[in-house]
């Protein structure tokens, strides 16, 4: 029997709702890259119409996209106004971090006692890279390697909804701002990792989430003494 929806006798084809979803990914995708790639300054303002033109997209999918962002922090509404590129700082990073400590420590917690040998192998190599890339002075590619490390872990809870909510706040971009901040401690940043792995390996799971817990919150300390620095 065909999969289609069936009304009143009339076939009708299912719609393609998935594509909008990922146009709407797409174009916050982009203008967080353009954001932290300097294309737009804190200040500026964003307006829908002439964006939607620029990219060729429908108005609704970058309403949909700037909301989103405005939700991660990085734009902010004025009433009567418009949409602004916030300005980021420091502390704006300082205040997120307790959060994804708490949800990465119950993340590497559960995820223990399901993450296999060849995971972990693969884990070590990620840090093996990002640790290559830092000394080459390649920031870039240690926040990708960075990113993915962490995401490994979360996969492996097997907590769904745990998940769910730790994608949702987008940590890549935060990390690309922390790297940033902490451009001059690239190397250290990465070897830190192996700290995570070596909790891990001992199956452990209070070892883990306290290991994971304390390589996050470290982070607060090395960006106070980089305070006088804007992110």
């Amino acid at each position: 029997m065909s999969s289609d929806i069936v009304d009143s006798g009339m076939r009708t084809e299912k719609k393609p709702i998935i594509g909008r979803v990922v146009l709407r990914d797409q174009i916050r995708n982009y203008l967080a890259d353009a954001i932290l790639n300097g294309e737009y300054s804190a200040g500026d303002r964003i307006v829908e119409t002439r964006l939607a033109q620029q990219l060729g997209v429908s108005q609704g999918a970058v309403r949909e996209a700037l909301r989103e962002l405005e939700w991660m922090g990085f734009l902010e509404t004025q009433p009567f106004s418009g949409t602004y590129i916030k300005r980021m700082s420091v502390q704006d990073l300082i205040d997120l971090y307790p959060v994804r400590a708490a949800l990465e420590a119950l993340g590497s917690r559960l995820a223990v006692e399901r993450i296999t040998d060849s995971d972990l192998q693969e884990l070590r190599a990620l840090v093996d890279e990002m640790v290559a890339v830092s000394e080459a002075g390649d920031a870039r590619g240690m926040v990708e390697r960075n990113y993915a490390f962490h995401a490994r872990i979360i996969n492996a809870c097997g907590n769904a909804m745990l998940i769910r909510i730790w994608s949702m706040f987008q940590f890549s971009y935060w990390t690309t701002l922390s790297t940033t901040s902490l451009i001059q401690e690239l190397v250290y940043l990465a070897k830190r990792h192996y700290m995570v792995i070596d909790a891990l390996v001992s199956r452990d799971p209070e070892r883990a989430a306290a290991a994971m817990h304390d390589h996050i919150m470290e982070l607060i300390d090395l960006l106070n003494a980089h305070s006088s620095k804007p992110a």
